[in-house]
């Protein structure tokens, strides 16, 4: 078990999307090992219907410094509504506070000056007071806390509006001040999501952030997920996913399999070969560039800017950062000179259509446009329009640049009138 002074990252969130994502990650921190770094998790939501069994958060060393059950006095949480958030304050203030608290406690106990955290939620589940509450006191109590936020458009139709651009603009200001140093934005409507399922998207996203946060650990080389969205936040506050995998040759089976092949699920093993390995990782490399519907956000992988490239390749470490990381480096200074590879010795997820037992996956992660397409289409709809008259509710405009179409300039126009009408 690893000491406290080898736990320097912490897995936190808010609202229905941290309940969801949080134990996947732990789950793929376990696999590649990342549980010896992580000191805490934690989540907090209101909604005792998603609480009440507890967070199931802690084993491996971590603490867990979600709320208890018995913290949470709200039935249906903030119902996806900022008004409930709002008004409601005096019931999920202290028990927001306390896991502050725990977080503090933590630090404190493992000696640490600074660390680094993924703070988890969704745009659109009305926790936006209550993350701007809580992040903001997380860095108020530790400085030099470096906050990496990890955040997803929903993909129920109720619930792209407004919500959505205030989550938005919450974590914009956050970047702006820096309270936090970039956010990681993917869409549940995804062209990844669409072409594969929601749950093979939410899979590859979380093998490709805790093999990125593991990568340091393996090879010093390697830049941590806080040290990327550092990077990619000289261009924009948020940064995009696209993932892809490939099928790795197997060079020798393993004696035993062949007496084990008649049972059902069962694949092949074997040791894998050194030129495959690096054949299929450039593959997966140009299919997760070049194919759209690798994108976890429908959006433009822009190579004149830099991006990083996460390889999750199955062979041990030494292995690994021989050979294979050097031709591969070789090949991307030549023909991609703005991608910066991060090689971690960690399975890669399979494509759903195969079923094999070695796979290199390629995780990108590229710097987005200041105002993503998806969120300039969110604002010039017009069921946005009537809910705003409708609540009355003042929520910052975000300037709108970069390429954006005639057509969706003069819906934003049409949308600023009615809101200063209204």
């Amino acid at each position: 078990m690893a000491s406290n002074t080898q736990r320097v990252n912490n897995l936190l969130g808010a609202g229905t999307y941290a309940v969801d994502i949080l134990p996947k990650y732990r789950n793929e921190a376990t696999l590649v090992g990342a549980r010896e770094i992580i000191l805490t998790e934690g989540r907090v939501d209101f909604n005792k219907m998603t609480t009440d069994g507890g967070s199931g958060l802690s084993g491996h060393g971590v603490l867990d410094i979600s709320p208890l059950p018995q913290e949470i006095q709200m039935v249906f949480g903030m119902a996806g509504k900022e008004e409930i958030a709002q008004i409601s304050k005096q019931y999920w203030e202290g028990v927001a506070n306390s896991m502050v608290d725990r977080f503090s406690t933590a630090q404190e106990r493992a000696e640490l000056f600074d660390s680094q955290c993924l703070w988890s939620q969704g745009l659109g589940t009305g926790h936006a007071a209550i993350a701007d509450h809580t992040v903001r006191k997380l860095k108020k109590i530790q400085p030099r806390l470096n906050i990496a936020a990890d955040v997803i458009i929903p993909n129920d139709w109720d619930k792209l509006d407004e919500r959505v651009i205030s989550g938005y603009n919450l974590f914009t200001s956050l970047w702006e001040e820096g309270i936090i140093q970039g956010a990681i934005l993917t869409d549940n409507n995804s062209p990844f999501a669409k072409a594969y399922t929601l749950k093979v998207a939410d899979s590859f996203k979380a093998s490709g952030l805790m093999a990125c946060l593991m990568a340091p650990r393996q090879f010093k080389q390697n830049r941590g997920i806080v040290e990327v969205v550092i990077s990619l936040g000289d261009f924009s506050p948020f940064a995009g996913m696209a993932f892809a995998s490939e099928t790795l040759a197997i060079k020798k089976q393993t004696f035993w399999w062949p007496l084990l092949k008649p049972l059902n699920g069962w694949v092949p093993k074997g040791t894998l070969s050194i030129p495959n390995i690096i054949i299929k990782s450039k593959e997966a490399f140009e299919q997760a560039l070049r194919n759209p519907n690798c994108r976890a956000i429908d959006e433009n992988i822009d190579i004149d800017k830099p991006f990083f490239a996460v390889f999750s390749i199955p062979l041990g470490v030494s292995e690994l950062w021989s050979d294979i990381s050097a031709q591969i480096r070789s090949w991307m200074s030549i023909k991609y000179p703005t991608a910066v590879p991060i090689f971690t010795s960690a399975a890669g997820r399979p494509m759903p259509q195969t079923n094999a037992a070695y796979n290199v996956q390629c995780t990108l992660i590229y710097p987005l446009p200041q105002n993503p397409a998806v969120i300039v289409e969110i604002i010039g709809r017009k069921n946005l329009k009537t809910r705003r008259r409708r609540l009355n509710s003042e929520v910052k405009i975000i300037k709108l640049e970069g390429d954006i179409t005639e057509e969706t300039f003069s819906k934003t126009l049409q949308w600023n009138k009615a809101k200063k009408s209204s």
